[in-house]
């Protein structure tokens, strides 16, 4: 479905699945279930994954490990209820009718900047990755 619905109908599918306890927000736990799952999924099926998909799960993943579930939780949850919104997640994404895949490769619709901010990375760090770029 999300390879070719809009980005919202994929991240709606999405979150039902992380959101566990359908509580509304991601906990610490919830992201580490996640984070885990994924990491099977994308073994599962590496071999029907784009170069370019398996380079931003392997790098999403990678940042994940490196910076911690709980400064990655901390640095999301701005309100400091313990959970992630989905407001919260989306902050620096935009949306569209396009498919996910497409958007999260879109500098315009991803505020690179502001994600790496809030990591604590330095600001064009993102922008500086060859996702998405064709030769």
């Amino acid at each position: 479905m999300c390879q070719f619905q809009g980005a919202a109908q994929c991240v709606d599918l999405a979150w039902r699945f992380a959101d566990a306890n359908d509580d509304g927000g991601l906990s610490v736990d919830e992201l580490g279930r996640l984070r885990a799952d994924l990491e099977v999924w994308a073994i599962w099926r590496q071999a029907e994954l784009a170069d370019v998909e398996r380079t931003g799960i392997a790098f999403g993943l990678w940042l994940v490990d490196s910076i911690g579930l709980q400064y990655l939780h901390s640095a999301y949850d701005t309100d400091g209820n313990g959970l992630i919104s989905r407001s919260e997640l989306l902050a620096d994404v935009h949306l569209d009718e396009r498919p996910i895949g497409v958007v999260l490769l879109d500098p315009a619709a991803v505020d690179h900047a502001g994600i790496a901010r809030r990591l604590g990375l330095p600001p064009n760090i993102l922008d500086r990755l060859p996702l998405g770029q064709t030769e």
